[in-house]
Parts: structure tokens; sequence; C-alpha cells
């Protein structure tokens, strides 16, 4: 089968263009970094896609769902045709893990590990307990919204992960770090011609927990981040993300994003990253 054409109007209607288990970067998946270099928030939600194609090729024998995926960016993955690929390594009643890659040119450029658990258990909550451990809800997004780049000049940067993306933000703002909320919802899909589920969409975009509470100048420094590691306790709905972020940041160039993670009803769960901060130039 030939390669899809991503410059094609078909392609640029997805952040990738699918051929089996080869994905096709459009202009949509490029980061901020390097015009030749993907975002990592496609990277993260590639990774998602290749566990849940692993899911639907082998499904479990009980309901079950993602609790725990952790994402590792190996290193810069160029805009060019992906592979991917995943693997049940542990099969349980309980627990499943799957493994998921993604290769260019024969090298392993990111990686995830999906922690699988069964889901069709009743057991009795305490919503009151439940709210007081998760703390305070988020502002919402509809409560004084700007648009997230309010007052930011972008007319030099070339088109990238933003533009296939509404964002908005409901506290803080741009590049001052926290207190800071944000909401983000696709505006194309992650795979053309794809519905994008609540776990692509949520490794995809919970990826913005590294600028959510930022408070780094994109002008002195680059921090792209090298992982990802969400833990969730139930599926987003609906088509927009909650993130309230924060950033951290050691004088050695070693910094940590944390982000509680929320939809319209409340939280579903968290997200730590590292970041590798050092000057431009």
């Amino acid at each position: 089968m030939s390669a899809p054409d991503a410059s094609t109007p078909d392609a640029a209607s997805g952040v990738f263009v699918a051929d089996g288990d080869v994905l096709h970067p459009t202009e949509l998946a490029r980061g901020p970094w390097d015009p030749t270099l993907l975002h990592g928030g496609p990277l993260a939600g590639a990774l998602a896609w290749a566990v849940q194609r692993q899911l639907h090729r082998d499904p479990p024998q009980h309901p079950m769902r993602v609790a725990r995926l952790t994402i590792d960016l190996l290193r810069p993955v160029p805009m060019a045709p992906l592979e991917t690929a995943a693997v049940a390594v542990k099969k349980g009643r309980q627990i499943q893990v799957i493994d998921a890659t993604i290769t260019h040119e024969g090298k392993v450029v990111s990686r995830a590990s999906a922690v699988v658990v069964r889901c069709d258990r009743e057991v009795a909550v305490d919503d009151e307990r439940n709210r007081a451990a998760q703390g305070p809800l988020p502002v919402g997004r509809h409560s004084g919204a700007v648009d997230f780049f309010d007052g930011v000049d972008r007319s030099d940067r070339p088109t990238g992960f933003v533009d296939a993306l509404e964002m908005v933000r409901t506290r803080g703002t741009w590049r001052a770090g926290a207190p800071a909320e944000v909401w983000v919802r696709f505006r194309a899909p992650l795979v053309a011609g794809e519905a994008t589920t609540p776990l692509q969409r949520v490794a995809a975009l919970g990826d913005f927990t590294t600028i959510a509470g930022t408070y780094l100048s994109m002008e002195q420094y680059v921090s792209p981040n090298v992982d990802n590691s969400y833990h969730l306790f139930r599926e987003p709905m609906g088509e927009w993300i909650g993130i309230e972020g924060a950033t951290v940041v050691a004088p050695d160039g070693i910094a940590q994003s944390s982000g509680h993670i929320f939809d319209d009803l409340g939280h579903v769960g968290q997200n730590q990253t590292s970041l590798v901060v050092s000057p431009r130039g």
C-alpha cells in the first residue's frame, strides 16, 4: 500500500494519517521548539492509540480501562512516518500491562506502559470524602475564559499542534506561573477519519501541563518534556480537558510540571512531567 499524502486536504483534517500501524504526521503534529520535529502531545496521543489498538485486537475477558499511562519521550522525533507497535506483557483477569513503542528508521523514539484494570465491580463510595480527597474543583471553562495565547504574538510561528486545538485560560496569564488553569479541546481528530477516544484525548492534551503554569520565557529557554505519567481514576467525558498546572525549576536545568486533570464534571486524574531546561542558542 502506498503511503498517504499528508499534504492533501483530507490529511490536514487530522494530526496524523494512519496506514495500518504507521502514522504519517501532518503539519498539525509540529512542535514549538523546532519546525522539523513533532510536538510531545501528538506522540502521547499516538501511544495511547497504539495501546487501544492492541486492546481491540486482543480484547480482555472482562471490562477494563487504562488506570495509568506512562510515556517516555526518548529522543527528538522528526516529521516523518512513524511505526507503532504494542504488546501485552501481562495478561490477567484483574490487571493487564501493555507496552507500546513508536519507531523511526529502526530506532525507538518514544514508548509507553499502560496499566489496564478491571472495572466491572460495584463499590459503595462516599462522594463527600472523595471530593475532599480530590481538592478544590476548578474554576471551570465558562468562568472568565480568554484565549490561551491572549496578548502573545504568534504571527511568525509555523502551523503546529496548537492549530489543531481550541485553548482557553480561566486562571493565570501567559508564562506567569501558578496558579494557572487552562482548558483544551481538539478541533481536528488525532487520526484522520477516526473518532478521538477519551484516553487519546487526555494523553495528548494533558501534555499541556508543561505550559499551563510555567514561568519560563520561550525566548530565553527551551524546555521540552521528557515524559508524562497519567493516573486516571475515570475517563474524561466530553471534548474539553481542563488542567490546573504548576512548574518548578531547579538551577541545574531539571524541572517538573504537575497537573490536576478535569472535565466539565470534575476531577479525572493527575499528570506528572519531567522537563529538561536549557538556554536558547
